[in-house]
């Protein structure tokens, strides 16, 4: 876990384990290594760095390391008011150390940040609340909310998918 963080001029720097580099407030590394691909996720908080793919479909998740972006329309350079955009990820298929999982997810506290770079622009969401629902109850993804809106969202209670572990948040600001 990180163990502290700190702000200086344009450049947001995490100790510990993993090192977040923003230069304009741009990623660029994690891990020392060079990010290649525009779309990412991170919650600093739970060392979650998971690429982003965009499907309307969770398949994606099987085949490919990372989190899903429903293909519905919203996304950070359109979301508009009464939108939301929504991410889902595997809780158990993948295990930490991997940074490209949401096992830990359920630990995220309220207005704790998220990052989404997305097409090389960074967006900062905070947490406004989090619940469980029934995995049958679709009503939290299409719920209107009078802010732009980021969900996330995996399978609970660990090692099961009966139910939805959702995070509500929303947008603080975008930086180019």
């Amino acid at each position: 876990m990180f163990i502290s963080y700190y702000y200086y001029q344009y450049n947001f720097v995490f100790e510990d384990k993993k090192i977040v580099v923003l230069e304009n407030r741009n990623i660029v590394s994690v891990d020392n290594k060079e990010i290649t691909y525009p779309n990412l996720l991170i919650v600093p908080s739970l060392d979650i760095s998971a690429r982003i793919y965009i499907s309307n479909s969770l398949g994606i998740l099987n085949e490919k390391k990372g989190v899903v972006m429903y293909d519905n329309g919203a996304n950070p350079l359109t979301n508009r008011i009464g939108e939301n955009i929504i991410i889902a990820g595997h809780r158990f298929q993948y295990l930490p150390p991997n940074t490209f999982t949401f096992f830990n997810l359920i630990n995220i506290g309220i207005g704790k940040d998220i990052y989404i770079r997305y097409m090389n622009k960074m967006y900062l969401y905070t947490v406004e609340k989090t619940e469980i629902v029934p995995s049958t109850e679709s009503y939290i993804l299409s719920e209107k909310y009078f802010s732009n809106t980021l969900i996330l969202y995996t399978c609970t209670p660990l090692w099961s998918d009966t139910d939805r572990f959702v995070v509500i948040s929303k947008y603080i600001n975008k930086s180019t």
